[in-house]
């Protein structure tokens, strides 16, 4: 039997308690940057060009939480076709986030080797490394079949 509660503790509380955070931050910094332009405060007016940067955090952040309560979107199939998948269903997402993970390991990697900025000058690798960070979370939420104990 697949238990989503266990996949939960594996991802912990931590990535879920970041989206709420990012999320509000995002939303925090939008309405600095607003009233700061109403009130014409120059030092201000650059804030909501972190948002961006927060907001691919949230997107691979808010996927390995995602796939931790079984909420990413499925296929409606007919039982028999569903029954023939289903055992394919679990190893190929694991495949795709492991993909996923290396992709985006690399990717950060020659982001932080050419030196490569974000518009606000904090590190670029710092925004690459939310896609293997939320791609080897997801993979820690996917929930594994328990074995028959004997």
């Amino acid at each position: 039997m697949i238990r989503r509660t266990a996949a939960l503790g594996r991802v912990g509380a931590g990535p879920r308690l970041l989206t709420v955070l990012l999320l509000a931050g995002m939303a925090l910094l939008t309405l600095l940057e607003t009233a700061a332009r109403l009130l014409s405060l120059p030092g201000l007016t650059r804030l909501s060009e972190a948002v961006p940067d927060l907001l691919v955090w949230l997107t691979f952040l808010g996927a390995a939480v995602a796939e931790a309560r079984g909420a990413h979107l499925g296929l409606a199939l007919n039982t028999r076709t569903a029954r023939r998948l289903r055992p394919l269903a679990g190893p190929a997402r694991a495949a795709f986030y492991v993909l996923l993970a290396a992709a985006g390991a690399a990717s950060a990697w020659h982001v932080w080797l050419r030196g490569e900025r974000t518009s606000l000058g904090a590190p670029a690798w710092i925004v690459a490394a939310a896609v293997p960070v939320g791609a080897v979370l997801a993979l820690l939420a996917l929930p594994f079949p328990r074995g028959k104990r004997s």
